[in-house]
């Protein structure tokens, strides 16, 4: 899966970066500021840790950006459950 620079989530234009999580001081593989659409990647992952990390932070921002009440356990498991149909199916290009 190509990870774009920005990803456009409902109306709003989010910036993706890829850094280490160390850079921040905080150790996550992925990190999402509705307020300043901005998604954070860690860079040092796997691709395909990279990849559903991307997935989870999408979806942390459309909780966000349409006010859904996930519990964060249940969004972890939508994120990996869809990450792994696109995979497991061919959805995926790879880059």
């Amino acid at each position: 899966m190509k990870i774009p620079k920005t990803l456009k989530i409902g109306a709003t234009v989010y910036e993706v970066v890829r850094q280490s999580s160390d850079a921040n001081g905080e150790k996550h593989l992925g990190y999402c500021n509705t307020g300043l659409a901005k998604i954070w990647i860690d860079s040092t992952a796997k691709q395909q840790v990279q990849e559903s990390s991307l997935i989870h932070e999408i979806l942390e921002a459309a909780k966000g950006g349409y006010c859904l009440e996930l519990e964060h356990q249940t969004l972890g498991t939508l994120a990996e459950v869809l990450y792994q149909v696109l995979r497991d199916n061919g959805m995926l290009r790879e880059d």
